[in-house]
């Protein structure tokens, strides 16, 4: 969009030479809607162009700060969901070597903690 402006700022520019060729050459004045005589450089062909340039950008800018603003946000998100994730796959850890069996134990199947020394 900046450089679709730009564009129409070159014919702007040639606008306003043209402009004041013919009232340095010719006597030729401006008038606005109601007859009142324009001059100067602030109704110029390119004075609009370059307001709307100006604005343009420092709507751009706005919005790349809240682009930046909201993508920082979600990164944050990110890694607050990591760290959420990692925790809970410890204390998942953490839960299964609580419950399983000890080894020893009478009846799991398990080796016992004595040693049978009686002979056959």
């Amino acid at each position: 969009m900046v450089k679709a402006i730009d564009t129409q700022l070159i014919f702007a520019e040639e606008e306003d030479v043209w402009d004041e060729s013919l009232r340095k050459d010719y006597g030729v004045v401006d008038k606005d809607n109601r007859g009142k005589i324009v001059s100067g450089r602030q109704d110029s062909w390119t004075s609009s162009l370059r307001e709307a340039r100006k604005e343009l950008i420092g709507k751009i800018h706005e919005r790349d700060a809240q682009h930046t603003a909201m993508g920082n946000k979600m990164w944050d998100i990110v890694v607050k969901e990591r760290e959420l994730a990692k925790k809970e796959k410890l204390e998942a850890r953490q839960a299964r070597t609580q419950t399983k069996p000890l080894l020893g134990n009478e009846g799991d199947g398990g080796i016992s903690g004595t040693t049978d020394t009686s002979s056959p």
